[in-house]
């Protein structure tokens, strides 16, 4: 499981750190990029620009869609004020269960 902060992150960040999960998901499944295209439901060329690094194309709700194709749990917390570490770490913690 990895805890994205968007406190400390602008949309380019926070897109990229989405795209290298999905990335990684690709790699350690060793899918072709036509296989993973059809997981995704997409072209390979787009497979081809998620294993690239480049976020031209993708919204951070497409890349969502893309990360619940690939069986992720996305949880949003949304709080008021700034989240201490201790915070996050609960976050965590009740995310895993």
């Amino acid at each position: 499981m990895e805890i994205i902060s968007l406190n400390s992150l602008g949309s380019i960040e926070i897109k990229k750190k989405l795209l290298d999960i999905i990335r990684k998901v690709i790699e350690k499944n060793t899918w072709t990029q036509s296989h993973a295209a059809e997981r995704l439901g997409i072209d390979q060329p787009k497979v081809s620009q998620i294993k690239n690094g480049k976020i031209d194309g993708f919204s951070l709700e497409r890349l969502l869609v893309f990360l619940k194709k690939l069986n992720h749990k996305i949880t949003i917390t949304i709080a008021e004020g700034q989240v201490s570490e201790s915070e996050t770490k609960k976050f965590k913690q009740e995310a895993e269960h």
